[in-house]
């Protein structure tokens, strides 16, 4: 790495900090600060060499924020709002999983039309991922449609999901085993409340005081995607990670970082790579499954925002 740093352009500080050789280099900081990226399309002929600085830091963090999107996993689907990445992947033993990178940039740079956001240095805080077995694909998008319903939202697709993910003709009426019990469940709630008025209905619990939540009918469910707890908060949907003894960590620290966040803009895109994904076989569901679930869920019992 010191050779490297020798004989290439890179940031003034970063080849300070490795020539003093005091502190150990990330691998996402040589990929930035070193202008690996650039150096080499530079000496390919591609880019001139009369680039600032700043640029050069900014397309090695380009590089590296896109190469998220070209993951092991056979199955993925990304998505970019203004803050966050967001990679909805499944491997090949149908696994659930989802990374997020928050990637607001913090460095600006003076340009003819202003101060501009430039790039952002990614570290291990601006990380998020949930990781589940291959039945939490649709514990996940149940998530994200009682999320919904929950907040007085329009669910994105509830009314054209058989025409846009099907052709217009879900493939069988029948669920598979994976999903049979949710879906079944989803199915009959609306005739057990209907039998048994007094039936709490269950819903993602809210932050702060959700145990006030039992007052009103609604019981807050597990929700959990494996080692992870869904709560609403701040009117966006947040996880947060279970401690040892499966306990959620807020618990003992309220001010606790979330450890991802789908924001109202970014449910559309969620719910649209859920459902293409377990459609195409990411999990081990039949492909109906997600329409079945769609078309199932007790959206009656949520007229009322909880």
């Amino acid at each position: 790495m010191k050779n490297y740093v020798v004989e290439n352009r890179t940031y003034s500080e970063f080849k300070d900090k490795v020539l003093a050789n005091d502190e150990e280099i990330r691998g996402d900081e040589f990929v930035v600060f070193s202008y690996a990226v650039p150096n080499e399309l530079i000496r390919k002929g591609v880019l001139p060499r009369s680039l600032p600085d700043e640029m050069m830091a900014a397309l090695g963090a380009y590089f590296l924020t896109k190469r998220a999107e070209y993951n092991r996993f056979q199955h993925n689907f990304t998505f970019r709002t203004k803050q966050y990445l967001t990679c909805i992947n499944g491997d090949i033993h149908g696994d659930f999983f989802v990374q997020q990178y928050n990637h607001l940039p913090t460095v600006s740079q003076l340009t003819l039309f202003g101060e501009g956001d430039l790039y952002k240095e990614l570290t291990e805080k601006d990380k998020g991922k949930l990781y589940g077995h291959h039945d939490y694909w649709i514990e996940f998008l149940k998530q994200l449609v009682t999320f919904c319903c929950q907040e007085g939202l329009d669910v994105p697709y509830r009314k054209n999901w058989e025409e846009i993910f099907y052709g217009g003709k879900v493939p069988s009426d029948e669920p598979g085993e994976v999903s049979g019990f949710t879906i079944s469940c989803l199915k009959n709630s609306p005739r057990f409340h209907k039998d048994n008025p007094d039936l709490m209905k269950n819903c993602i619990p809210r932050l702060p005081g959700w145990e006030e939540q039992r007052e009103c009918g609604w019981i807050p469910n597990e929700g959990g995607i494996e080692e992870s707890q869904g709560f609403i908060s701040d009117g966006n949907l947040v996880y947060f990670h279970k401690n040892e003894e499966g306990e959620v960590g807020f618990a003992r620290n309220r001010y606790r970082r979330a450890n991802m966040v789908f924001t109202p803009d970014m449910v559309e895109q969620a719910i649209f790579g859920t459902i293409s994904l377990i459609r195409d076989g990411a999990g081990r569901n039949q492909s109906q499954d997600p329409g079945l679930l769609m078309k199932n869920f007790p959206y009656s019992l949520y007229d009322k925002k909880v």
